[in-house]
C-alpha cells in the first residue's frame, strides 16, 4: 500500500510562480536612468519581492546578463532563477529572447548573427531582420521567444499595422515563439485573440503562444504571468537540457 508520506515526497508538477521576464538595467539600456538598477540591485530587489524567476532583457545588449546570473548564484542559490535574455529591435517590433542561465555563450552567439546596426543598448540600435527570421535564429540555438508589448503605440506590431498580414502569420506560426506580451488585459481580450484566431494559418491550441501582461519601462515590478512554469527540484534548476528539449512547461492561456 502506498503511504501518504511517500506521496508527499513526490514533485507535484506544474505550479505558479511570480516572475518578471522583461527588465532593463542601468548601463545596458539607454532608457534606464535609475543608477540603482544594476544587475545586483535588480536581483536583490527581486528576491525581496518574492519573485522566483527573472530575466534582464536589455535593448539589443547582453552586457549585464552574466553579472546578474553570477550574483544570484553566489547569494541566492535555490531562491531565484535568472535567465539569459535580451530584447531585440527587429524590423517588425521588439522581441524578447531567452536562454538557460548556463547558456550565455549562446545568447552572445545569437546577437552576433543579427548584424546589429548601432551600439548595443543605444536608442536606435536594431537589426534589419524580420521578427520571424530573428525568432528562427534564436530557435536554432535553443532559445525561446516572446513578441514584446504588441499593443504599445509605435513599437507594438498590432498598433502600427493592424490586420493579419503574411509577415504576422510568419511570426505567430514560428515554432520558436512561445508567447505574446500585452501591456493591458484589454489588449489581450481584443487584439491578441483576434490575431491568434482571426487569420488563416492560425496555430492550433497545442502550438498557440501563451500571453502575459506587463512589460518593463526601466523599473522592476511584478508581472502577472498567465502560464505556469514547471521547475524541477525547485525554481533554480532549469538546465540547458530542459530548454533544448522544449518541454511544454508553459500552459496555454
Amino acid at each position: 500500500m502506498v503511504q501518504f508520506n511517500e506521496i508527499c515526497a513526490l514533485d507535484n508538477g506544474a505550479r505558479f510562480h511570480n516572475v518578471d521576464l522583461h527588465i532593463h538595467s542601468y548601463g545596458a539600456s539607454h532608457d534606464v536612468k535609475d543608477a540603482t538598477m544594476t544587475p545586483e540591485g535588480i536581483v536583490d530587489s527581486a528576491v525581496r519581492q518574492g519573485l522566483s524567476i527573472i530575466a534582464i532583457t536589455d535593448h539589443n545588449s547582453n552586457k549585464n546578463v552574466e553579472q546578474a546570473i553570477a550574483h544570484a548564484h553566489k547569494h541566492y542559490a535555490g531562491q531565484i532563477l535568472v535567465l539569459s535574455g535580451v530584447e531585440v529591435t527587429t524590423a517588425h517590433g521588439h522581441l524578447l529572447v531567452y536562454f538557460a542561465p548556463d547558456r550565455t555563450a549562446d545568447l552572445a552567439k545569437f546577437l552576433s548573427r543579427l548584424d546589429l546596426i548601432g551600439a548595443m543598448g543605444d536608442s536606435n540600435t536594431r537589426t534589419a531582420k524580420s521578427m520571424a527570421d530573428t525568432i528562427g535564429e534564436a530557435d536554432k540555438l535553443g532559445g525561446i521567444c516572446i513578441a514584446a508589448h504588441i499593443d504599445r503605440e509605435k513599437t507594438g506590431f498590432e498598433m502600427f499595422a493592424s490586420g493579419y498580414q503574411n509577415w504576422k502569420k510568419d511570426i505567430i506560426t514560428s515554432p520558436g515563439l512561445y508567447g505574446l506580451e500585452c501591456d493591458t488585459e484589454e489588449a489581450w481580450i481584443g487584439k491578441s485573440k483576434a490575431l491568434l484566431c482571426g487569420g488563416r494559418g492560425c496555430p492550433s491550441a497545442s502550438r498557440r503562444p501563451l500571453r502575459f501582461t506587463g512589460g518593463s519601462r526601466g523599473s522592476l515590478r511584478r508581472v502577472r504571468w498567465a502560464g505556469m512554469v514547471r521547475a524541477q527540484r525547485g525554481v533554480a534548476t532549469a538546465t540547458a537540457r530542459t530548454w533544448r528539449t522544449r518541454p511544454r512547461a508553459l500552459s496555454w492561456a
